[in-house]
């Protein structure tokens, strides 16, 4: 069968006759039909009684149990892993590849007898008699043991066994290749242990022990097993001359050379020979990781790295996922590599990743379908908590991401560059990263725009995404890619060179693409970055104030250079297609369709919308300026105000008054409004919030006296748009009329009078009708107190407590400031209700004095007999 499956034409790429293809097929029938009962057989003495003890196969091998072990259960034990060797092979030439996994696993657990070793040694007995016998067999082991790592002759052959077929069943049946990996990474355990530290490590030792008591039999195994290295194999030794192009069978029998064979004992190998067999097996297995990603087909190389990703988890991970797809958590808890920082399959899914990407032969499809696959489980590696692991992850993204930028251009339509950066957002967006993360993710997005910007494409969406998470951290230092001075008129920070480089894109289409994850990065600049925590947004101020001042500014600046370069857009005959801005133009639609059918507004908005998505995306743009100038820090609240008004004025030109009144109806007296109730009756929300609240109602104000002015007397017909407007604006101002607060509702009975003053001579009739409806609502929610306090006295009565019910005032002790405070009061009252001529003369006002009086409290007692349960009520 041996020789048959050497003549296997599976195995050989030349024309045979009938008669060898009608062996082979028999020769496979009887395989497969004795296969289970050959592995079972061959199985038995691996896991028998003494494999299973404590002491395990490398014991039984090793030269140390040549003294205790009984020679016939060694001799079992070789000639059991030499069957598998021969039926792995003959599998292999004879294309029964769901048979192989079973003897691959065989072989696997034999070889990494020293990783099993390891492992039992982690779990300790819990009970006190096993701590005690486990601690004797490991001191009687220890002196009977030779110094250095022990392997046997088999477990040499049989690791060269399991790589020499491995990549040619893991093509065909992808469970064979976690028992390949396997033993990689005991192969790379035993190279970093052996060639670390040359003076602290003893020496590798390999113990020579034929497989069957017959010499020829062993003689002819070797000399066959060397002839059946193909000229591709023996090509690609001769290319990569890392170490001397000599096979594993080739060392074993140099080592024998000067010796007469004792089949039934073993020598000692050690120095020279010892590194020579590590190498070689490291080699191969770095040659079978790069023959995979050049030659596997689509199909095999997706389960290949399909195991390799499980492969992984499992040593980054305690627990295993079957998906491939991103997740919103990590597989399971984080285990700990610090026992196999060498052998991590990380390092070889990286790897092998990047050699795909270089290969000239792959097209792009397979890019793909390997990406989705290694992507994800990259992005769980960056989030994991050792730092060699996460930086390592991080930079093999980084390194991929390179590559493709520079060797491929992204077709048309085809948005692959988009997938390429998901893990930059995906990792930034989970927030289980730490800051070195953070910084490294970052660092490297700029790295990748300063090299390949005009390649980027599609990718610009995910990365501003990514960039759009930044946080400042807790950290006292500053990182250095948010630190500018460009409120000195020096050089922006870093990251705002990756805005600069989007904006300078070629393609309009690619700013089209991406234009609203471009303004919602650059507003998570204008509303802060965390740098505190506050009960509500825009009610503090950050710890760095010149700091987070030097990043609103830029973002504001892009802003404006992105509200330009729509209106340039929206000028072209031929506009692209602003596939976000359409996306959100249903539900929209959907919303204000019902809310403004009656005024005309909607009807008029789409005679601007082209269904392109560009007026979508520019109210987007406006809407969260709107926003922001009443949940931003305080002091970006003054430059995001200007830049918003500065807005609202441009578009009332490009794309038109339309526009610039729906701007104004539906986006900035909402929040006005929702700003105004922000303090729910608290007097001292305003004592830091006043300023900045006038500043933009007066802003508001002047707003709409410009549009009332400009458009009134056009032909175009926007009196009913101009109605609504001026009818939203009497609403907001009558709000603050109505608050308790003096210093707001000053501020609302002095934007009414400059509106009525200033844009009064161009009023129609229905403009002064709203007008008029505006001050008897504004005098009606100012004179209520005073209407329901005079409810309780009768007409021309002099009592002073009432006559309806008992009315007091409750005071604070006297101070200096209440005399003063009287007169101020009484002023008031008498230029409400006298005329100017009957009116004292005016006391100036005086801060503590209305202190004081906000400390006053009228206290309304009922009557018993006005309440059906006879008890006092109090208002």
């Amino acid at each position: 069968m041996a020789s048959a499956s050497a003549q296997s034409p599976l195995s050989q790429n030349q024309k045979t006759d009938d008669s060898v293809v009608a062996g082979v097929a028999f020769a496979r029938y009887l395989l497969i039909g004795c296969w289970k009962n050959l592995i079972d057989t061959l199985s038995t003495p691996l896991t028998g009684r003494m494999a299973g003890s404590s002491k395990g196969l490398a014991f039984i091998l090793g030269a140390e149990g040549a003294k205790e072990q009984n020679q016939k259960e060694k001799d079992s034990i070789c000639l059991s892993l030499d069957g598998l060797r021969r039926a792995a092979r003959l599998s292999c030439a004879l294309g029964v590849a769901a048979n192989c996994a079973s003897a691959l696993a065989q072989m696997a657990a034999a070889s990494c007898v020293q990783e099993e070793k390891e492992e039992k040694e982690i779990q300790e007995p819990s009970d006190a008699i096993a701590q005690v016998k486990q601690k004797v067999e490991q001191k009687l082991e220890q002196m009977g043991k030779v110094q250095g790592v022990c392997l046997h002759t088999a477990h040499v052959l049989c690791m060269d066994a399991v790589l020499n077929v491995g990549l040619e069943m893991g093509s065909h049946n992808q469970d064979c290749w976690p028992h390949v990996f396997r033993v990689c990474e005991y192969i790379s355990t035993l190279e970093h242990t052996h060639f670390s530290d040359g003076t602290s490590q003893p020496c590798l030792t390999i113990t020579q022990s034929q497989q069957a008591p017959g010499g020829p039999h062993s003689d002819t195994e070797l000399g066959e097993a060397s002839q059946e290295q193909t000229p591709e194999q023996e090509t690609t030794l001769s290319s990569n001359p890392v170490i001397q192009p000599v096979s594993i069978q080739e060392l074993v029998k140099e080592s024998s050379k000067g010796r007469a064979f004792d089949f039934r004992g073993g020598s000692l190998l050690c120095g020279t020979s010892a590194a020579k067999a590590v190498l070689t097996l490291s080699t191969q297995a770095d040659r079978l990781f790069e023959d995979a990603a050049d030659k596997l087909n689509l199909m095999a190389l997706a389960g290949f790295l399909y195991q390799l990703k499980k492969a992984s988890q499992a040593q980054l991970f305690h627990s295993v996922t079957d998906t491939v797809d991103y997740s919103l958590a990590m597989p399971g808890e984080v285990k700990s590599t610090q026992d196999r920082r060498s052998a991590l399959h990380l390092f070889r899914l990286g790897d092998a990743m990047l050699r795909i990407v270089r290969s000239k032969s792959r097209p792009l499809l397979h890019l793909m379908r390997c990406w989705s696959l290694v992507a994800p489980h990259l992005v769980e590696a960056a989030c994991h908590k050792e730092r060699h692991v996460s930086r390592k992850a991080v930079s093999f993204i980084h390194d991929i991401l390179t590559e493709v930028l520079t060797d491929w251009n992204e077709p048309s339509h085809f948005h692959f560059n988009e997938s390429l950066f998901r893990p930059f957002e995906r990792i930034m967006q989970l927030e289980l990263c730490d800051e070195d993360v953070q910084d490294q993710v970052v660092t490297s997005i700029g790295e990748l725009v300063e090299m390949c910007s005009t390649q980027i494409q599609s990718g610009w969406r995910p990365l501003f995404s990514a960039l759009e998470t930044v946080h400042s951290g807790n950290k006292s230092e500053v990182k250095e890619y948010l630190v500018g001075e460009y409120s000195m008129g020096k050089r922006q920070a870093p990251v705002f060179d990756v805005f600069e480089a989007f904006l300078n894109t070629d393609s309009i289409q690619v700013f089209a693409n991406a234009a609203t994850s471009y303004i919602m990065c650059l507003m998570k600049f204008v509303k802060g970055l965390g740098e505190v925590d506050c009960k509500e947004m825009g009610d503090c101020v950050p710890g760095s104030g010149s700091a987070s001042t030097d990043l609103c500014l830029p973002a504001l600046d892009y802003l404006r250079r992105c509200s330009q370069l729509l209106a340039k857009i929206y000028k072209m005959p031929l506009k692209p297609i602003f596939l976000s801005g359409r996306l959100i133009n249903m539900p929209r639609r959907v919303q204000e369709q019902s809310a403004s059918s009656e005024d005309g507004i909607e009807c008029i908005l789409s005679d601007f919308d082209d269904d392109t998505g560009l007026i979508n995306v520019w109210i987007i743009l406006l809407e969260e300026l709107t926003t922001a100038i009443s949940n931003c820090p305080r002091q970006h609240q003054p430059p995001t105000l200007d830049l918003l008004f500065e807005l609202l004025r441009d578009v009332a030109k490009t794309p038109g008054p339309g526009f610039g009144i729906y701007a104004v109806v539906h986006l900035l007296l909402p929040t006005m409004s929702l700003w105004l109730h922000r303090s729910h009756g608290d007097h001292s929300y305003w004592d830091v919030a006043s300023a900045n609240f006038k500043h933009a109602i007066g802003l508001s104000c002047e707003l709409v006296v410009e549009h009332i002015q400009n458009f009134i007397h056009s032909d175009i017909g926007y009196e009913n748009m101009i109605n609504t407007m001026l009818k939203d604006l009497f609403k907001l101002l009558v709000a603050c009329v109505a608050e308790p607060t003096e210093i707001i509702s000053r501020v609302g009975c002095s934007c009414i009078r400059y509106v009525l003053v200033t844009a009064g001579p161009v009023f129609t009739e229905e403009m002064w009708r709203l007008a008029c409806c505006a001050l008897q609502d504004a005098f009606s929610a100012t004179l209520e107190p005073v209407k329901n306090l005079l409810g309780y006295f009768h007409s021309g009565s002099e009592s002073f407590s009432g006559d309806a019910c008992e009315v007091k005032v409750a005071a604070p002790s006297l101070s200096p400031s209440a005399e003063a405070e009287y007169w101020r009061i009484r002023a008031m009252a008498q230029q409400v209700f006298m005329l100017e001529t009957q009116c004292s003369p005016k006391t100036p006002s005086n801060k503590e004095g209305f202190e004081h009086a906000q400390s006053c409290v009228l206290v309304i007692d009922l009557p018993p007999d006005k309440k059906p349960n006879g008890h006092t009520q109090r208002r």
